[in-house]
């Protein structure tokens, strides 16, 4: 048997490679697919803790995947996630995934004073979540086949985060700008800001959409559609390709960023469509080299 902790040690270790290139493919919502992530790194208080106190078998008895009839017994929930997505049906493993970042969210909700729900309610629930998230990917898959929009369209209902990067020679360093808008095209909050110089522009965009989205989580927008100018980057966040990234911290951070909005959708724009964002970071290299600023409208 495979030690578990030379299981656990990297996503892009040797051993572990095979179920990491199944696991970053899975079709799930990106919160699960961290919350998995760590579950497999050993990064959770999750598995011995619920299994003592009869949690996870009171679940799994009513569930339609098959856990409970796997002969081996697993030593870690990686060992777990590896054998199902060897023997069972990718679907298995994704509702898998899901049904235990629900027991992971009912614990949060019971150590901050919540109360226990039935076990069997979770079941029903990550079913009807994972196939209200599928339905999602449909429609999404059909917007990202259209044109990307070359002029800035306000959300319907919603907020709307645009965010940009620069890089600068003289004197070296980077520039971020984001905007955040209503409906009615009203601007909510802004910011633009100097950070120290990036490795390339994929660094650079990946850290202003960090930045974005924390910003926007500070300010209490949290109903989001976010907008960027680099296909690439944007893609690469839609589609939670991080296995052996070089920027995978950076991802990583953004994930974990994206699962405190309550709503969001990820896009790529023509420039032409992004010019605010655009300005805020062009501003950076006229203002002082400790200058930033932020805007915020209350509603």
């Amino acid at each position: 048997m495979v030690r578990e902790d030379n299981w656990a040690e990297s996503s892009s270790g040797v051993v572990g490679q095979s179920v990491w290139k199944k696991f970053w493919k899975l079709k799930i919502p990106n919160k699960v697919k961290v919350f998995g992530w760590r579950a497999c790194h050993n990064a959770l208080p999750t598995g011995q803790n619920l299994m003592k106190r009869g949690v996870l078998e009171d679940i799994w008895a009513g569930s339609l995947v098959g856990v409970q009839k796997i002969a081996t017994l697993q030593v870690s929930f990686l060992n777990l996630v590896e054998k199902l997505l060897e023997e069972k049906p990718t679907e298995v493993c994704e509702l898998f995934l899901v049904q235990a970042w629900f027991i992971w969210h009912q614990r949060n909700l019971v150590v901050h004073g919540g109360q226990v729900q039935d076990p069997s309610i979770f079941n029903r629930r990550a079913k009807e979540f994972l196939e209200d998230f599928r339905s999602s990917q449909i429609r999404l898959s059909v917007q990202h086949r259209s044109a990307h929009p070359s002029t800035w369209l306000p959300p319907a209902g919603r907020y709307k985060l645009n965010f940009d990067a620069a890089m600068f020679s003289d004197p070296p360093f980077t520039g971020y700008g984001a905007v955040i808008r209503n409906e009615n095209a009203d601007v909510m909050a802004s910011f633009s800001v100097r950070g120290s110089k990036a490795v390339d522009s994929s660094e650079a965009e990946l850290l202003a959409c960090r930045r974005a989205i924390q910003f926007a989580i500070e300010v209490g927008i949290t109903d989001v559609v976010i907008e960027g100018d680099n296909a690439m980057i944007m893609g690469s966040i839609v589609k939670k390709d991080l296995s052996g990234a070089r920027l995978g911290h950076i991802f990583m951070d953004i994930q974990a960023l994206l699962m405190e909005l309550t709503w969001f959708s990820i896009s790529s724009v023509k420039r032409e469509a992004n010019t605010v964002a655009h300005s805020l970071t062009r501003y950076t290299k006229n203002a002082s080299e400790s200058a930033s600023f932020m805007i915020l409208i209350l509603p």
